[in-house]
C-alpha cells in the first residue's frame, strides 16, 4: 500500500467517522449497526497495514475544519495515529467553538 493509499483510506474512514460524531452531537440516535459500522471502519484501518499505519505523530499533518495543523509532539508512533490526531484536533475545535459561543452571550 502506497503513502497515496493509506491517505485515501485515511480520509475516507475520516469522512465516515466524522459523519458519525456528527449525528451523535446533533443529538441524533445512533442504532447499534450504525455504531458497529462506524467501530468496524477505524479497526480495519488500524489492521490494514500495521507496519504502514505506524505513523509518527511529529511527521504528520492533518487538515481539520479547513485549518491545515502540524501534529508537532503528539506522542509515540502507533497504529491509527493519523485518525487518532485529526480526532483529537477536531474535538479540542469543536469544544473550543462551543465554549466561545457560551462565552459571547
Amino acid at each position: 500500500m502506497s503513502h497515496t493509499n493509506r491517505h485515501v483510506q485515511l480520509d475516507e474512514v475520516w469522512t465516515k467517522l466524522l459523519d458519525g460524531i456528527n449525528h451523535v452531537y446533533q443529538f441524533q440516535a445512533m442504532k447499534k449497526s450504525a455504531y458497529f459500522l462506524l467501530y468496524t471502519h477505524v479497526y480495519n484501518y488500524c489492521i490494514s497495514n500495521p507496519n504502514q499505519s505506524r505513523t509518527s505523530a511529529s511527521n504528520t499533518r492533518g487538515q481539520i475544519g479547513g485549518l491545515s495543523r502540524s501534529n508537532g509532539q503528539d506522542g509515540a508512533n502507533i497504529v491509527g495515529g493519523e485518525l487518532y490526531n485529526k480526532l483529537k484536533y477536531y474535538l479540542k475545535d469543536y469544544l473550543k467553538d462551543i465554549c466561545q459561543e457560551i462565552f459571547s452571550y
